[in-house]
This record gives C-alpha cells, sequence and structure tokens, in this order.
C-alpha cells in the first residue's frame, strides 16, 4: 500500500498538482504539535449506514450518495507536512475520522467549489481496490490528501466491497455494478465550470471499474470530458487482453493514462491465479521492449514502483 501511496504522491507533486495553498487547517494540540483538520468528500455506491458495521457485506446503492467527512492528523515536527501514516491509520492514533455526514447532490458540488478559496479547486478522486472496508478507505484518502498537503480537494469514490479477502467475485461483481455510478462522478466533476482539473488514482480492482466507466463514457460520446482529466492505475487488477479491447475502444487520452506496475506484487499474482492463471496489468515489467512499445501505441505512461519504499 504505502509504495503505490508514496508513487501515486510522486506523480502528482510532478505534475504540479502539489502546490500551496494549503487546504489543512489547524484545530488543536496534540503532544505540542499541531492537530490539522481537512474534509473529505465521498460519493458512493453503498448503502448507509454501514461503516459502523465494515466488515459486513456492503449494501449496493443504485443512486449515488453524497458525504463529508473530515478527519484529524498530526505534523511532523519541523515539517510542513503531515507524518506519514502507515495503511492501518485508522487505529494508529496518528488519524482520527468523524463520523459521515450524509449531504444533498447540490451541497456537494457546491462544497467541492468552495474547497479551495481564490483558485479553482483541483479534485483527486481516489476509487479503493479488492477487499478494503469503507473505513479502511477513507484512512487510505486521508494518507492520500496528508501527502499532497492540501493541494487537491480529496474526493473518496467508495464502491461497496465487501471488505474480505474471500470476497474477490463478489468484489468483481460490485466493481461492475458501480460502473454507471464512477461514470456519473466523472461526468459532475469535469462538466463543473467552477472545478479545475481532476486527477483519478484507482488501486487495484477500483482500476478496472476506473477503465469501465472511461469505456463507458466513451461509447456515450463524452469524449470532450476527457480534456480536464488525469488518470492514474496504480497496481491494476485487469486482465491484460481484457485491458487492450478497453483501451483500444477507449483511445488516448489527452493527458496520458500512468499506469503503477510491479512484476513482483503477491497480490496481483493471487488475482491471476483465481482469474484463470491470466497475467494482471498490474504486474507488467515496464522495462519488457513490447510493453514500451505497446504503452506508446496506446498513448500510455508505464512506471515500474518496485522499488518504493
Amino acid at each position: 500500500m504505502a509504495g503505490w501511496l508514496f508513487a501515486a504522491w510522486l506523480v502528482l507533486s510532478l505534475a504540479g498538482c502539489a502546490a500551496q495553498p494549503s487546504g489543512t487547517s489547524p484545530a488543536a494540540s496534540a503532544n505540542g504539535q499541531p492537530l490539522m483538520q481537512q474534509t473529505i468528500f465521498v460519493a458512493t455506491t453503498r448503502t448507509f449506514p454501514d461503516s459502523a458495521n465494515s466488515g459486513d457485506a456492503a449494501g449496493r446503492s443504485a443512486e449515488l450518495n453524497y458525504l463529508r467527512q473530515t478527519f484529524s492528523f498530526r505534523r511532523a515536527a519541523g515539517s510542513d507536512r503531515g507524518d506519514p501514516l502507515p495503511s492501518n491509520t485508522a487505529i494508529s492514533g496518528k488519524i482520527s475520522v468523524a463520523s459521515p455526514q450524509q449531504i444533498e447532490g447540490g451541497a456537494f458540488a457546491d462544497s467541492l467549489a468552495a474547497s479551495q478559496p481564490g483558485r479553482k479547486p483541483q479534485i483527486g478522486v481516489f476509487v479503493h481496490g479488492y477487499n478494503t472496508t469503507y473505513d479502511e478507505a477513507v484512512a487510505h484518502v486521508a494518507e492520500m490528501a496528508a501527502g499532497v498537503d492540501g493541494a487537491l480537494t480529496p474526493v473518496l469514490f467508495a464502491w461497496p466491497s465487501s471488505g474480505r479477502p474471500t470476497g474477490y467475485v463478489a468484489d468483481r461483481d460490485a466493481a461492475a455494478f458501480s460502473r454507471d455510478g464512477l461514470a456519473e462522478l466523472i461526468l459532475q466533476l469535469t462538466s463543473d465550470q467552477r472545478l479545475g482539473e481532476v486527477t483519478i488514482i484507482a488501486h487495484s480492482m477500483g482500476a478496472l471499474l476506473t477503465v469501465e466507466a472511461l469505456r463507458q463514457l466513451r461509447l456515450g460520446g463524452e469524449t470532450r470530458r476527457f480534456s480536464g482529466l488525469r488518470v492514474i492505475l496504480a497496481a491494476p487488477d485487469i486482465d491484460i487482453d481484457l485491458f487492450r479491447t478497453q483501451i483500444n475502444k477507449i483511445g488516448p487520452l489527452p493527458n496520458p493514462m500512468i499506469l503503477l506496475v510491479s512484476p513482483d506484487d503477491r497480490i496481483l499474482r493471487l488475482s491471476g491465479l483465481i482469474g484463470g492463471d491470466r497475467r494482471r496489468l498490474g504486474s507488467l515489467a515496464a522495462d519488457d521492449p513490447r510493453v514500451a512499445a505497446g504503452a506508446r501505441e496506446a498513448g500510455l505512461v508505464v512506471v515500474d514502483i518496485s522499488g518504493a519504499p
């Protein structure tokens, strides 16, 4: 988890997204260090409330639900960025996440538009992966938001993962169920003139969901929405042959799609076995000449994160 979060943060920084002003604000003091607060916005195909029982199979909602959450985190001493946060941030004590507050769609859009006063807010959408509870997904977004220090307004797209290692097939169905919802969210964000560029960071099975949503938008003639969109697929859990057909239909994006890959990813090897011994996109070798040639042809950037911390 930490490796691809670090790599995604680095990509965002190099793209010029990690710039001031900060979206965080001081709230209190903890051990002499300021306690910072930031808001996470959520669009979800889950039914609520279910976060109190996040180990249970999540209910599915045909309509998007919108929520707002605040989280608090400590600053590292002498640093203007948040402490590095481990993947179990929700229980580590370094971060505190408030209960979700449901909001209406209009209030959701207005809140995003007002999230970075004085400029068009840059939006960062995180699409979580397989075996992820709602609370875990919120914690991952908190970690990402702390890493880019408020330069992106964080939006979580939470689909109804079962949150169980044994729920792989159920999660694939839940991801497919959520395709319309993510496509709807992308349309909302990219058509709102009050918002700036939208960056989607999709992890694992969330990458499959994201590519399917992009394919749906292409088939629906919404290609103009791609101009203000950046897409990062981190350890994408997608059958390689399936991805070829998807990307052939989507075509090159104005901002090249970025793939963060790792040939030694154990989870993707397991996923390949579950899928009938089919190689996954996230396990590609970036230095393979065939991969490089295919990436150039499809307008992709492939980054090997095997050595990430």
